[in-house]
């Protein structure tokens, strides 16, 4: 099983807008005064930062119930991301108004081709936009916890998905023996060799582009730097992918003539 994470687009009106917002910025004020609560009484324990946060926080909210319990298990995350870091003392995280807002299986629901989301005013179902790749994890995989975004001035629905896994090939029982290497790129058992003098050129050319970037010492140096980085990878794997295809090619010849 694999999990997967699809970036679904909401399509949603001005008003529908507005509800969502809503939700927002009421978890992120929930997520906070539970950070300041947690740090009070040093309890990180999502069960027992639960016992002890869960009905005073309800009282002061109009979160419902789920709700809350997603907005502990998003300050118990929080923790342990920063806890992952070995810092000496940890900061106080803070929840800004347009944080992500947890969702589990209880607050969203899909019909009709649609999704519905709590807010504070009741469920409201929002048509999605969706891609291929988007339509394919909802048809094969099934859906689990996801956290709603804002961004560039719109909604997404960040939704986790348990792909299953695929089904192993039949093997053809036929065997082609590769070895790579930096000056020859590949060479075949059918003594078949494939020179890598255009992919060294391709990596000089990377390499120098790099150094020139970072010496200018911009702020846009390190994106501009990772650029190289992703053309080199690509061109690494076009040499060796053409070789492999073709040695296989030859012996498939080679065995139909035995």
């Amino acid at each position: 099983m694999q999990k997967r994470t699809a970036s679904i687009k909401l399509v949603t009106t001005a008003q529908e807008s507005a509800l969502l917002s809503a939700v927002q910025r009421e978890s992120a004020r929930v997520c906070n005064t539970l950070v300041l609560l947690a740090h009070k009484n040093n309890c990180w324990n999502h069960v027992k930062l639960h016992r002890l946060a869960y009905y005073p926080t309800r009282a002061t909210t109009k979160l419902g119930s789920q709700m809350v319990c997603n907005a502990l298990k998003a300050v118990c995350n929080a923790f342990k991301s920063m806890k992952s870091k070995k810092a000496k003392e940890l900061p106080v995280s803070i929840f800004k108004p347009t944080s992500s807002v947890h969702y589990d299986k209880k607050t969203y629901s899909f019909k009709d081709g649609a999704l519905s989301l709590y807010t504070l005013s009741g469920r409201i179902v929002l048509p999605m936009a969706l891609g291929k790749p988007q339509k394919e994890y909802i048809r094969i995989g099934t859906p689990k916890e996801a956290q709603l975004v804002y961004r560039n001035k719109k909604w997404f629905f960040n939704l986790v998905f348990d792909i299953p896994d695929v089904p192993l090939s039949k093997l053809s029982g036929k065997v082609l023996g590769v070895d790579l290497g930096e000056n020859v790129v590949a060479a075949t058992y059918l003594k078949k060799l494939y020179g890598g003098r255009h992919l060294r050129h391709k990596r000089d050319c990377a390499v120098a582009q790099r150094r020139r970037l970072q010496r200018k010492g911009t702020k846009s140096q390190s994106e501009s730097s990772r650029k190289p980085q992703t053309k080199k990878r690509v061109i690494s794997s076009t040499p060796i992918t053409q070789s492999a295809k073709q040695s296989y090619k030859k012996q498939l010849r080679t065995n139909a003539l035995l």
